[in-house]
C-alpha cells in the first residue's frame, strides 16, 4: 500500500484521550489519481480532520457501497476508469446521502460538458491548482466549520 492509500491511523488501545481527540475530528474522503495532490490536501487537512485517501475511484466505490461513511467526499473530476462524474452518478442513484457530501475537484472544470454536470450536480467544485485558502473554505462550508 502506498502513502497515498493510507487511512489515519487508530489509537491505541487503552488511550482515551487521542480516542477522543479522533473521534472529534471529521472524516473527510480525497479521491484523486495525483499522488501531488495527495500530499497537498494531507498538508493543509491532516491536523484538522481524519482523511483517508484513495488514488483508485473503483476501490474507493466500493468502500462506500460497503457502508464506509465521511462527513465531506473530496473527489477529482477526471481520473483513469472511472472518473468523478462516473462515481457521483453511482452516489447519486444508490447512496444519495453520500453524494450529497461530494466536493469535487478539477483542472478542467472549464470543459463544457464537465460544467453542464457541476451545474447539474449542484455540487461544489475547487478548481486546480488550489490554495490551502480556497480548501479550507470549502471543507469548513461542507462540514460547519472546523
Amino acid at each position: 500500500m502506498s502513502e497515498r492509500d493510507k487511512s489515519p491511523p487508530h489509537p491505541p488501545a487503552g488511550d482515551s484521550a487521542a480516542a477522543e481527540r479522533t473521534a472529534a475530528k471529521p472524516r473527510v474522503l480525497l479521491i484523486d489519481d495525483e499522488e501531488m495532490i495527495c500530499r497537498a490536501v494531507r498538508r493543509v487537512l491532516g491536523s484538522t480532520v481524519l482523511l483517508t485517501t484513495r488514488t483508485d475511484a473503483r476501490a474507493a466505490l466500493a468502500e462506500l457501497e460497503a457502508g464506509a461513511r465521511y462527513d465531506a467526499i473530496l473527489c477529482d473530476l477526471s481520473m483513469p476508469g472511472i472518473g468523478g462524474v462516473a462515481l457521483y452518478q453511482v452516489l447519486q442513484t444508490k447512496l444519495p446521502d453520500v453524494a450529497a457530501t461530494v466536493i469535487f475537484l478539477a483542472g478542467d472544470q472549464h470543459r463544457p460538458d464537465h460544467q453542464s454536470f457541476l451545474a447539474a450536480s449542484g455540487r461544489p467544485c475547487i478548481p486546480k491548482p488550489f490554495s490551502s485558502v480556497m480548501l479550507l473554505q470549502a471543507i469548513r462550508a461542507r462540514l460547519g466549520g472546523i
